[in-house]
């Protein structure tokens, strides 16, 4: 219908116009001389990192007081957080980088530029880099065209995730391609190459281990092996850059920042069930969640990709399924890392069109679960914006889980049904991918 299609040609301008203008003043606010000492974001600790790497203090690394001294350097310190003693050690709580050492060593050639051009080149360059992964996805799995995929990278900049990523610096683009090409690899049966990236985006490792659960259950042996040989790799590059003595110190560091409540400041701000439990409960009570969420993570995402081997199911749905279970269940998420939620729908949409697909194209039980599945991605940038905008965090932070609870309901639901009954074929979006 010709309105469906003018309301359709709205929407896309709409999102176009909220991504310019959400861009166009987030480079505004960074043109300003003293950016990085009235805005305290994630880049800056970023950029310092990427500074001691490139110094003959490397081995200082994950020395809270160094840390927070080469950040002074380029940041008023007053607005930095102070160095408090736990137990004894000084630490530096909400302005410590614990990201592994080949994250950090990602930052330096960054921190060879100026702190503003440096974000806006990484800016940039995570951004493109995340929008072909997707458009690499798409095309691996048959979904969206190009044009559709760019539409997708438009949505992705305009929702509530994508704008805090860009205004803090955090990597979620770059995490996004990495997930992106995993799938994208495995979908064109590049085990080597999907073992290679599933390695690299261990920069973030709280995502990557449960989307390795599907090579294991799946039998891959070369994408695990691939896998082996890509992380040793990275294991002898870090300890040639940043020494013995800051690779036996990470992970010890990564437990204690991780269970004692100096370091959970940032708990209530995690859209997850730790993040519901710390704004409910008390922070402490988070930490104590984050265990069992790790086993209901790895029990979900065990028993769908078990099935979905025994079962011959649709593994574009095993796969957005294992995806909201990740964001459902992480022990260490924030919101600017939804933006993974981008993966569901280079996986499962034929379309981003606002016409609703014919019901004569899927059975009775497909139609309703898919229609609320395909409308709530297709507003969520209008959606979580909004939501931001008008609630509380402690609110905000449930009606965000108990979404992607039900975002999981369904998808769980239509991998069910999606090899169930070969006599009532499925609509393309939920056609079986060989």
């Amino acid at each position: 219908m010709r309105i469906v299609r003018i309301v359709d040609r709205c929407y896309f301008v709409l999102l176009l116009v909220a991504m310019i203008f959400v861009y166009s003043g987030w480079f505004y606010l960074t043109t300003e001389p003293a950016y990085f000492d009235r805005h305290w974001i994630s880049f800056a600790k970023f950029y310092s990192i990427g500074k001691i790497i490139r110094s003959k203090d490397r081995e200082r690394l994950y020395d809270p007081p160094f840390q927070r001294e080469q950040l002074a350097q380029f940041v008023n310190p007053d607005v930095l957080p102070p160095i408090e003693v736990v137990n004894g050690r000084a630490e530096f709580p909400t302005g410590f980088v614990e990201h592994p050492p080949h994250f950090c060593m990602v930052f330096a050639p960054f921190s060879l530029m100026k702190p503003l051009e440096a974000l806006w080149v990484y800016s940039a360059i995570v951004l493109m880099i995340g929008v072909a992964s997707l458009r690499w996805l798409t095309r691996s799995v048959g979904t969206l065209n190009l044009k559709q995929t760019l539409v997708l990278a438009v949505a992705g900049s305009a929702c509530f995730p994508g704008q805090f990523a860009l205004m803090l610096g955090q990597p979620a683009w770059l995490l996004v391609a990495l997930l992106a090409g995993y799938m994208a690899a495995w979908f064109s049966k590049d085990d080597r190459l999907a073992g290679v990236v599933l390695a690299l985006s261990t920069i973030k490792a709280q995502y990557p281990i449960f989307l390795a659960v599907p090579a294991f259950v799946m039998r891959k042996g070369k994408l695990i092996l691939w896998g082996f040989l890509c992380g040793c790799v990275l294991l002898l590059l870090c300890v040639l850059v940043v020494g013995v003595q800051n690779i036996l110190a990470y992970v010890p560091m990564i437990s204690r920042m991780n269970t004692q409540p100096t370091f959970a400041n940032d708990d209530v701000g995690m859209p997850s069930l730790r993040g519901v439990i710390a704004h409910f409960f008390g922070i402490p009570a988070g930490i104590k969640m984050a265990n069992i969420s790790l086993l209901i993570e790895a029990t979900i995402v065990s028993a769908v990709w078990w099935f979905t081997s025994k079962k011959q199911k649709d593994m574009r749905w095993a796969f957005a399924a294992t995806v909201l279970t990740i964001l459902l269940f992480s022990p260490h998420l924030f919101r600017y890392d939804s933006l993974i939620m981008l993966l569901p729908v280079a996986l499962t949409l034929s379309s981003l069109s606002l016409q609703a697909p014919s019901r004569d194209s899927m059975n009775v039980a497909t139609y309703m679960p898919f229609m609320v599945w395909r409308y709530f991605f297709l507003t969520y940038p209008i959606t979580s914006t909004l939501a931001t905008l008008l609630l509380a965090p402690k609110w905000l932070t449930l009606l965000e889980f108990i979404s992607n609870l039900l975002l999981l309901g369904l998808a769980v639901r239509l991998w069910y049904l999606s090899g169930d009954k070969p006599n009532e074929p499925l609509p393309s979006e939920l056609a079986v991918t060989n």
